[in-house]
Order: structure tokens, then sequence, then C-alpha cells
């Protein structure tokens, strides 16, 4: 069998087939990218390992990163790191090392910490670093070193700005004024009777107020002071109040702060606020108005910055308010050194005095001049001394006290004031409504014209100007009754206690709903007590129509419906049973009752103290006149006649009429009796009318057989038998001032009882000052000393200038000196736009300044 191995097979000889050069030549570059690789991923992690930072936990933090890259590491020591693929990833894994946030931000807080430190030794050789600012560094690193892996440093060394310097500099720059007072007159008391009277000093008393008003200066600095130096006063702030830590603490530092900042203010105004009453100038009055504004206006800043202070401390940033505080501070303290702090009172020479020392002497003179002619000196002596004696015998006699039947003078108390003064608003709100409706407008538009009458009575429609006129008498007499009534109860109530205190302090509410008429009303405990009060208000009772008889009981539904508020006339409906008492009603129904019980009917006592109050506090604010009493003069021919004549014409007239008003004891025969015989004795008692009663006059008629009679005048009667003669119509003109003045307390008319005069309390207007057209005028009548110089008056305005557009500061009218009650009135008659122009500017009005003021007036709002 043939085998494979018969025969020897024969081979060729083997030529190598790989290219062993090109291979090394691929292994040599292999090596060249492997060794690449790996120092690629060297020079990465040291460039990690080699970052420079200065916290030890930022050190830490760099080494944990570069333990966890060596772990990385060790999955691919034996890799190829020729392959640029893994040698990118390791690159990664080392990149994602400086990439990581909290890496970066500890790097670049290092930088800046090294920079800051090195700007410090510079700005020390340049002289511009101080503790302050040192502080601030150290505080800066402290916080840093001392954070967390998360906190950072920020900012370099801020050096030192000197803000001192630069604000004195400001200073420098702000202009400072002046006001100057002037008094040339002088008060002093007649030993003999104690009164004291206003006259001319020898002196002239000049005080000058010089400065800039803090708010000047605070809005010059904050202007003027760069914003280095702004900064640099924080962190001297923070230096100052380094060792406060507690939030408590800081604001008890604010609080004191403050009430020192502010007090220095106070005293300023108040120094001010005196300077006022020293001047009667209009202009100098209005300069230190002016001041005073700004020193307002500083206080009150100041307290807002209180405000914000303390905010800023509860909301946890007490760095902050401490920046704040010490920047206030220092800004206040430049502000006060050349606030109002300059005060001189100097006596200057006085021109009025020099004046009236040239009068004196020429008097003198003249007086020389008529001792020399002795002979009409005496002529003239002794015709004065004729015409006197003339003129006193033609005179009626002085007055004295008498007494008027007392039926005839009017009661006043609580009952018939209020019910007095809710007919006048009755009357008026119906007045005014009727007025609004007629002009097709609403309750603002008739406000604001009357605010725009009060401003500028020539200003607004003549219509409008006339409704004013003729109701305004009544509104604010109507609304002063009103503040009287509500202040009385409100003493009254605080003496005796209110109502509340018999309302059980867990008193629930009620809450009533109709689900048919979809009501739903809740009602308080006060509600029912309120409402028992009213309900009284609203019942007609007609009496018994004869013996025997009932009285009958009527409810006045229509009044109650416009009275009372809707859930109250539910309760008005409830009770008188007009809606059914079921359900939600009958537990209404209840509860008024049980409330009328336990706290209405006990508090009836208290209702009546609260009235004997009223009524006794009422005696003291309103005059009751009891009448004088003055002899009718018979000493002429011509005065016994016309004295018969008007006997006998009362006779007749008596006769006629079967008698004269209010005169039970007149008898006609009597008086026909009396006017027969020689010398008649007749006498007129004046009962002057005020806001309560009406002027009375009563005529006492005595014959020489001591028979006698009496009659009461109308006014009418009486102006034409006498005249003006017994009773002056100005004094006569002046009572409704004096009767405000009594309702406020016996000192002035303001509504608030204040002695100065504002556009919100005073209680004249455009009605008092007739012939003031274009100014707005408002002001209080003062009697400014009722103790010692009663009866006797000053005007005090407050003036709307519609140049300025503000009403003016107080103004005293007259200047030097005070006015009888007769003067009152024809002084506010007798003032025009020229007289307030005067007041206001201390000079007289050209016509140019007068057609300047009405042009302005037509715009009064």
């Amino acid at each position: 069998m043939a085998s494979f191995t018969d025969q020897i097979s024969q081979f060729n000889p083997y030529i190598q087939e790989l290219p062993v050069e090109a291979m090394v030549q691929v292994g040599m570059q292999k090596q060249a990218q492997y060794n690449q690789g790996v120092q690629k991923i060297q020079n990465q992690i040291d460039r990690v390992g080699g970052i420079e930072l200065s916290r030890p936990q930022d050190k830490e933090l760099l080494q944990s990163k570069l333990n966890e890259l060596g772990s990385n590491l060790k999955t691919v020591a034996a890799g190829d790191f020729s392959n640029q693929q893994l040698v990118n990833s390791v690159a990664g894994m080392t990149g994602q090392i400086i990439k990581d946030e909290n890496v970066r931000n500890a790097v670049s807080s290092t930088q800046q910490y090294k920079k800051a430190m090195k700007d410090r030794e510079e700005y020390l050789k340049a002289g511009k670093t101080s503790p302050s600012n040192d502080l601030l560094l150290q505080q800066k690193t402290e916080k840093w070193f001392n954070g967390d892996i998360k906190e950072t440093f920020s900012g370099g060394y801020e050096p030192y700005t000197n803000w001192k310097k630069e604000a004195l500099d400001v200073i420098k720059g702000v202009t400072k004024d002046e006001t100057i007072t002037e008094n040339s007159f002088t008060t002093v008391t007649d030993p003999k009777t104690g009164k004291s009277s206003v006259v001319l000093a020898d002196a002239m008393t000049r005080t000058k107020y010089a400065g800039i008003s803090p708010d000047k200066i605070q809005q010059a600095l904050l202007a003027g002071l760069t914003p280095a130096a702004m900064r640099q006063m924080e962190i001297d702030g923070l230096y100052t109040y380094s060792n406060i830590k507690k939030p408590e603490d800081f604001k008890k530092v604010i609080e004191d702060r403050y009430i020192d900042n502010s007090s220095f203010y106070v005293d300023q105004r108040t120094k001010l606020t005196n300077a006022l009453s020293s001047t009667n100038s209009g202009s100098e009055k209005l300069l230190i108005e002016s001041k005073i504004k700004d020193l307002d206006k500083a206080i009150t800043s100041l307290d807002k910055e209180k405000g914000r202070l303390i905010g800023q401390v509860d909301a946890g940033n007490l760095d902050g308010a401490k920046a704040t505080l010490y920047s206030t501070d220092s800004i206040v303290n430049f502000s006060r050194p050349f606030s109002f702090t300059e005060t001189s009172v100097t006596k200057e020479a006085s021109p009025e005095a020099d004046m009236a020392m040239r009068r004196a002497t020429l008097n003198q003179a003249f007086q020389i001049h008529k001792d020399n002619i002795a002979e009409q000196r005496e002529g003239n002596r002794i015709a004065r001394e004729a015409n006197a004696i003339a003129k006193n015998a033609n005179a009626p006699y002085g007055g004295f006290p008498d007494t008027i039947d007392q039926s005839l003078l009017p009661e006043i108390n609580n009952s018939t004031l209020t019910e007095t003064t809710s007919k006048d608003k009755t009357s008026l709100d119906t007045s005014d409504s009727t007025f609004i409706k007629n002009n097709g407008k609403d309750a603002s538009w008739f406000n604001q014209q009357r605010v725009a009458w009060e401003k500028s009575p020539n200003g607004v429609d003549a219509s409008i100007s006339q409704y004013f006129k003729t109701t305004e008498a009544l509104r604010r007499k109507t609304e002063s009754n009103m503040t009287l009534l509500v202040g009385l109860r409100n003493e009254a109530v605080n003496k005796y206690g209110s109502v509340d205190k018999l309302i059980p302090k867990n008193a629930p509410t009620v809450n009533y709903a109709n689900r048919v008429t979809g009501e739903r009303y809740t009602y308080t405990p006060r509600d029912f007590v309120d409402f028992n009060s009213a309900y009284s208000k609203y019942l007609k009772v007609t009496p018994p129509s004869g013996p025997g008889g009932r009285a009958s009981t009527s409810y006045d539904y229509d009044r109650a419906s416009k009275e009372l508020s809707p859930k109250q006339f539910h309760l008005f409906q409830v009770k008188t049973g007009k809606v059914a008492p079921v359900g939600g009603e009958k537990s209404l129904l209840d509860n008024l009752n049980n409330y009328n019980n336990a706290v209405n009917f006990p508090y009836n006592k208290t209702i009546t103290q609260v009235n004997d109050y009223i009524d006794e506090a009422l005696k003291t604010k309103f005059t009751v006149s009891q009448g004088m009493s003055y002899s009718v003069p018979a000493n002429t021919p011509e005065q016994k006649r016309s004295l018969v004549n008007m006997l006998t014409s009362a006779a007749s007239v008596g006769r006629k009429q079967g008698g004269f008003a209010n005169s039970p004891n007149f008898n006609a025969d009597v008086l026909d009796d009396i006017a027969s015989q020689d010398n008649p004795n007749v006498r007129i008692t004046v009962v002057q009318g005020t806001e309560i009663q009406p002027t009375m006059y009563k005529v006492s008629v005595l014959g020489n057989k001591g028979v006698s009679t009496e009659f009461m005048m109308t006014p009418e009667q009486k102006q034409g038998t006498f005249g003006v003669s017994f009773n002056s119509p100005a004094e006569q003109a002046a009572s409704p001032y004096i009767d405000q003045i009594n309702k406020t307390g016996g000192f002035t008319t303001a509504t608030d009882g204040s002695g100065t005069t504002t556009p919100q309390n005073a209680f004249l207007g455009p009605i008092d000052f007739p012939n003031v057209q274009s100014f707005g005028t408002k002001a209080n009548l003062i009697q400014p000393d009722p103790i010692n110089s009663p009866g006797m008056y000053q005007i005090r305005y407050t003036i709307f200038n519609p140049l300025t557009r503000q009403y003016s500061p107080e103004i005293s009218f007259p200047r030097n000196g005070l006015m009888e009650r007769s003067q009152i009135v024809p002084a506010m008659q007798q003032t025009t736009d020229a007289v307030m122009f005067e007041l206001m500017y201390d000079k007289p009005a050209t016509a140019a300044d007068l057609q300047k003021i009405q042009k302005a007036s037509k715009k009064p709002l």
C-alpha cells in the first residue's frame, strides 16, 4: 500500500514576510507617543499639585482631590498611554480638580488675599492706612480663614480717605443766612392798677439768628462728599462699634444717639418758635417759619433713619447698621455747629424812640411858646371846660348791673343744645344737598368749592361765593356746638365710666342670616346696647284725649330708616313687631331685651350723672347777659320834651295793642300820669344779645309820687327812639366771637382751644373780612390775658397767599397793643387786600402788587 513516506518531500527555503524595520520604526514611534502621554498626564498632575493656597481647609480640599485622582490613576497604570484617548481621559480627571468651584474659589481668594496684604504695605508707606481700615482687612481675613470651604475672600485693602477734610471743604462753600428781629416796644405794669401796657422802649432790641439749616448742610455733604469719603465713614463706623456684638445692645445705642440728636434740633426749634412772638414783621415771620420747617424736616428725617437702622438690626445686618449709624452721626455732627446756634441779642439805637424824643423836644418848645401866651391859654382852658360841661349834661350816665325777668332768659342744657344743634345740622344738610343737586354735582365738588372759597372769596363763581357767605355763620356755629358737646361728653364718660364697663367681656357676637331676603348681619354686644339707647328717639307718644284715656304709641319708621344703619333698622323692625319674632328674629329680640335689662337700665344712673355734668359745664360755656341799666338824661328843655313824647307815645301804643310783650307790669294810665310830671325818672336796661338769647331792652319809669311802670322794647323800637345810645352796635356785633371764646375756655376762638392760629383751627373766615377779596383770610380772636386784661383782644391771622399758594405763619393785629370789644368788628371790616399785603410783606402795596395778587387769586386751587 502506498504511503506518504514512500517518497521524501522536497521543501523550498523560508522567506520572512513581516517588515521588521518598519515594525521597529512603529515601535519607536509608539514609545514616543507613550512617553508624551505620560508626560502630559504628569504635567497636569504637577499643575494641580503646585497650586498655592493659604487656608489649611483649602489645602486639605486640594489634597483630597489629588488622593482621589491617584486612586483613579491606579486603574489605568498598565494602560497604553500612547493611546491619545486614554491620555485625554486621564487628563480630564485632572482637569476636573481645576474646574471644581471650591478649588477655583480657594485659588482666587488666596490671590486676592495676598494682593490685599501687599497693597496694605504700599499704603502704609504712603500714609494711607488707619486702625479702622486695618480692622476691616483683619475682619475680612478672619471671616475667610474661619469660614467653611465655601467662604471666599473678596476685595483688597481699602486705603484711608480723609473725609473730615472733604466735609470741611464742602461746608466752606455753603452760604450762611441770617434772620433779624427788631422790637422797639416793651411792656410796663401800672403799679396802681396792675394793668400792663405796651410802650415805646428807649432802645431797640435786635435779635439775630444766624446759621444754615441742618437739612441744607446735610444735602450739601451728601452731594459734595466723594464715594470714597462716604465709604470711609462706614469703615470708621465698623471700627467704632466693633466691641458691640449683641443686636439688642446696639439697638440701645441707636435709641440713645437719636434722642441726643433729636433733642438738639428740638431745642433749636423752640428757640425759633419763641422768636416768632418776638417780631411783628410778617416777612420776618415767613423767614423764621421757613427755618422751623427745615428743622422739622431734620427731626422727621432722624426718626425715619432710626426706624430704618433698627430694621437693619432686626433683619440681621448688624454691621450694615453700624456703618449707617456712624455715617449719619458724622453728617449730623457736622450740621450742628453750623445750624441755628448763633444767637445774639443787642441793644441798638431805636429810630422810633429817636423820633419820639424829637417830637417831645418840639412839643416842649411849643409848650413854652404857649405858656408865654397866658391869656390865650386860660381862655382855651375855660372854653374846654365849658364844652366838657355841656357835653356831660347831654350824655347819659354810666350803666350799672340790673336784673331782668329771669323767665325771659333762656335755659341752656345738654338736651336743649343737642336738639337745637341737631335741627341746625339737619337744616344745613338739607340746604347743602339741594345746592349740590341744583348744580348737578356731588359732595366732593361741594367740599372742594368751600376750600377754594376760603382761599379766595373772589376766585370762585359768584353764586358759590354767595351760598357760603349765607350759610357759613350757621355752619361754624353748628360745628362748634357739636365739637363742644362731644368734648364734654367724653370728659363726663372719662369721669363716670362708659357703658362698656357693664357689657360682659366674653359676650358673643350674633350672626343673623335670612335665606328668603338674603340679609346677613353680624351684631356685637355694643350694637344691641347702642340700639336700645337710640330706640326711644323713634317713638311717638300721643297723650290721652281725655280723663280715663290711654296714651298711644306709634313708630317713626321713615325717620328710623334714614338715620339708622340697615342692620340697626332691622333691629327696629324686630323690636316694634313689624317683623315677626321667629327663628333668628326671636334670637335678636331676646338679645335686645337681655342687654336692656343687664346693661342699658343699670347705666341710666350713669347717664344722669353724665348729663348733669354736661349741664353744669354748659353754664360756663355760654354767655347769659343780666343787663346794664342807664339813666335817660332830661337836663335840657329839648331832652325833656323828647322824653315826654316818648312816654306818651309808648302809652298810646300800649293801649292799642293791649300792652307790650313780656311786660306784665305795664300800665298805660300810670305812664301818662308820669309823663305829665315835671321830672320823670326814666331808666333803660340793656341786655345784649348772645348766641342763645336775643337783645332785649326794658324801660323803667318812676314818678314823683312813688308810682312806677315798666315795659319791654323791641330792638327796632329802641333804635327808632334812642338810636345807638346805651349800647354799641359794634360791641353787639362782636357777640358771636365772644361766645366762641367762652366755649373754648375764655382765651381763643380756635376750634381746638390752641393759642396758635392754623388753617385747621381758625374760627374766623371770609365772612368776617368782607373787604378782603383776593387773599384767603383765616384768623382767631384771642384774649391774651383774661385775668389781668379782661375784655382786651387781638386778631391772629394766617393768610393764604395766592402767589406762593401757601398759608402764612401767624400774624398778630394790632401789632402793638390790644383792642377793646367795640373795636373788633370795625377792625375786621376795615381790613382790605392792601392791609393784608402790608401785614405779610411789611411794606405798602402798590397798584401793580394788588393786580398781581388779584390775578393769582382767580385760581385758588
